[in-house]
This record gives C-alpha cells, sequence and structure tokens, in this order.
C-alpha cells in the first residue's frame, strides 16, 4: 500500500519513481539514493507485471496518455469547486482547454485568487 501511495502522488505530479531517483541523485545521500532506486525497480517491475497481464496502471495510464499526446476530450467538461489540482491533471486539462469551463462561486473581489481552472 505504501509503495502504490508513492506511485500515485508522484503520478499527479507527472513523475515516476525512476524520475525521483535520477533527478535527485545529487540531492540525496547515500542511503535515500539506494532508496529510491529500490523503489523505482520495484516500479517498473510491477509495470512489466500489468504489461505483461495486458492491463494498465490507472496513474501510468495518465503519463503515457500526456506524454504520448493521447487526451481527448468527447464532451464539454465543465469544473466545479476543483481545489489544488495536481500538475498530471492540470496538464490533461489544457490539452483539452478548448472544451473545458471553470466555474468559480465567489465574489468578483476575490477573482484574482483564482486561475483559469479555478
Amino acid at each position: 500500500q505504501l509503495l502504490a501511495d508513492v506511485h500515485a502522488e508522484l503520478a499527479g505530479d507527472w513523475l515516476t519513481c525512476r524520475q525521483v531517483a535520477e533527478r535527485g541523485a545529487d540531492l540525496f545521500g547515500p542511503r535515500e539514493r539506494q532508496r529510491w532506486n529500490v523503489l523505482a525497480d520495484l516500479e517498473d517491475a510491477y509495470l512489466r507485471t500489468l504489461d505483461a497481464a495486458g492491463v494498465w496502471d490507472k496513474q501510468t495510464a495518465r503519463l503515457v496518455a500526456l506524454d504520448q499526446n493521447e487526451c481527448r476530450a468527447e464532451f464539454d467538461i465543465v469544473l466545479v469547486a476543483t481545489v489544488d489540482l495536481n500538475r498530471t491533471h492540470r496538464a490533461m486539462i489544457e490539452v483539452v482547454a478548448d472544451r473545458v469551463a471553470s466555474l468559480v462561486f465567489a465574489p468578483d473581489e476575490l477573482a484574482d485568487r483564482f486561475d483559469k481552472l479555478g
């Protein structure tokens, strides 16, 4: 469960354990570097196992869709009460921005506190 939580949290920020291990290599001490390399190896093994079974991990599917420019929207999307969208969700919404409307229920004088996604 802990690995699943780390995987989901990183995927929300458009990252994998391997990317953290590589990007943080100069920042981490030897033990932390080893820990991230082990996590990356476990994540890779997990994804290979799913691939061999012909199924996808939802988090990884989102990342692949973004990397391969496969995000599409067949219908209009209305965002209501969105709070702190993660980097991956924001990127997916940006790709289909022409189909997205964001509703913010706040007084006009607070408009500067919101971005185009709410």
